[in-house]
């Protein structure tokens, strides 16, 4: 059987950190199918991901390809059926949202992205963008409708899409959480300067593993660390994994809060980070905190989870799915009752109480990519 995995849609964030555990999980497994798989892996030459073997095949197109909607469309409804005919595909995966509509004898299609099911991120953005917003979420219907099978990350996000416009039987859906295990650590003499210096000197360290957007909570989480600097008279340090550009048209709103709070010396703008870093950076913090309103999963709750490290979280439905009682909820854009769980953890019953709740969490199903490979290879 030969199989496409198509992840050009894989760039940043989530969707790369999956693609760092899934592949390698993938290329090193021992398929228990009658007719074992051959994998093609269609993803942007930008991405580095290390062979083992020769189990996967790349096929590698130019970064560019992948980060235009207009040449997507075109690349996977033209070029794509004809390049899986020629290498006689049976079963196309599509783990990034997007696909072709026709070509595929069998279409697994992966539905990562909570936004296209979200009323109120629909309100938030402007008129222009609500038509490549409507434009592109009647795509994913058409192909959700199109596709064999229809896999979310998670039972929140399951109940977040209107089964009314999948004309397909609604047996088709599956909820399938992702894998999560440890990053690998960094030898203490590779351990960049800049990290050591910013976990330093510091009775409190948050962290906020994150890429920028309008959901992800950020003003509501300076607002809070403004409280607890100004008000609370308490020292820490907040470490972000982007920089300040990164807020792009925002970015002199974020800098008025800063100013206005008076923290502009004690949030860090760390800038993205490789996993060894971010793993660095996981064992030197206390807590994480987690304001994003609007996941389809939030790699960074069961990463903190697998670390037993301490989490407050916006109090969302997913959030509660991956924490449960591993984690303390503030209503999510109510930065008061975040300043005051932020105050709460400097107290070290209530970490050690988190924290225990936490592992408990995390040892609670079996996270790791050989079964979740394992298990994928079954919806082939």
């Amino acid at each position: 059987m030969k199989v496409l995995i198509h992840a050009l849609g894989a760039d940043q964030g989530g969707a790369v950190r999956f693609l760092s555990g899934f592949l390698p999980a993938l290329e090193s497994s021992k398929s228990t199918l009658e007719s074992k798989p051959v994998y093609y892996i269609l993803i942007r030459d930008k991405i580095r991901i290390s062979k083992q073997n020769s189990k996967l095949t790349f096929l590698k197109v130019p970064n560019w390809l992948g980060s235009h909607v207009l040449a997507r469309l075109i690349f996977d409804n033209l070029l794509l059926p004809f390049l899986m005919k020629v290498k006689r595909i049976d079963c196309l995966v599509t783990l990034t949202n997007l696909g072709p509509l026709w070509g595929a004898k069998r279409h697994i299609n992966f539905q990562r992205n909570a936004v296209f099911f979200s009323r109120w991120y629909f309100h938030q953005i402007s008129f222009k963008e609500k038509i490549v917003y409507l434009l592109r979420k009647a795509y994913l219907f058409a192909l959700m409708n199109r596709a064999t099978k229809v896999i979310v990350p998670s039972n929140s996000m399951l109940s977040s899409i209107p089964k009314n416009l999948v004309e397909a039987d609604p047996d088709k859906f599956f909820v399938f959480p992702h894998a999560v295990e440890k990053l690998s650590p960094l030898e203490v003499s590779q351990v960049p300067k800049r990290l050591v210096e910013v976990t330093s000197h510091s009775p409190m360290i948050f962290f906020y593993p994150s890429l920028y957007a309008i959901y992800k909570g950020f003003p509501v989480l300076l607002r809070a660390l403004g409280k607890l600097k100004r008000i609370e008279k308490l020292d820490f340090k907040c470490l972000f994994t982007v920089e300040l550009d990164s807020f792009g048209a925002d970015r002199s709103k974020i800098s008025t809060i800063l100013r206005q709070e008076q923290i502009e010396n004690d949030v860090i703008f760390l800038g993205n980070l490789s996993f060894q870093e971010a793993d660095y950076i996981y064992r030197k913090t206390q807590c994480l905190v987690y304001p994003s309103i609007l996941e389809s999963f939030g790699f960074p709750l069961a990463e903190a989870l697998s670390y037993s490290l301490p989490i407050i979280a916006a109090d969302t439905p997913i959030n509660r799915e991956i924490c449960q009682n591993g984690a303390l909820y503030y209503p999510p854009i109510d930065s008061e009752s975040l300043a005051a769980h932020l105050k709460s953890v400097y107290d070290p019953s209530v970490r050690e109480k988190l924290s225990n709740e936490g592992k408990s969490q995390f040892e609670s199903r079996d996270w790791r990519w050989s079964t979740y490979v394992r298990e994928f290879e079954k919806l082939l």
